[in-house]
């Protein structure tokens, strides 16, 4: 007797962003929200702060491989308004780490999970 299994599309885990993720400036930024002129990058489920901007996020859409697409609507340091931008967070190499990429697929930076 031989059994066929059915193909399914097998979907990649989603990443979990419902605690931050953050380089050690952007950790110690969500504890104490004390600003720093030095870079630093913190991501949470909702929004992505950096040194210069502050991206709030309007839609999350999980890829297939578990990557997130995130549409932002983004406020940048003495600029007035906001911009629209998209940005894709993947998996990094290490244990608890995410690399974000812009839209144009450049790594716009990378973070661990904060402690």
């Amino acid at each position: 007797i031989v059994s066929v299994a059915a193909a399914s599309p097998v979907l990649a885990a989603p990443i979990d962003l419902s605690k931050p993720y953050g380089d050690k400036r952007g950790c110690d930024y969500r504890l104490d929200t004390q600003y720093r002129e030095e870079l630093m990058l913190l991501l949470t489920a909702t929004e992505m702060t950096s040194t210069v901007s502050l991206c709030s996020f309007t839609k999350t859409e999980i890829n297939t491989d578990g990557s997130l697409r995130l549409s932002a609507s983004c406020a940048e340091e003495g600029e007035a308004g906001e911009t629209p931008a998209m940005f894709t967070v993947r998996r990094g190499t290490e244990p608890e780490t995410l690399i974000i990429f812009n839209e144009d697929d450049i790594v716009f930076g990378e973070v661990s999970l904060c402690k």
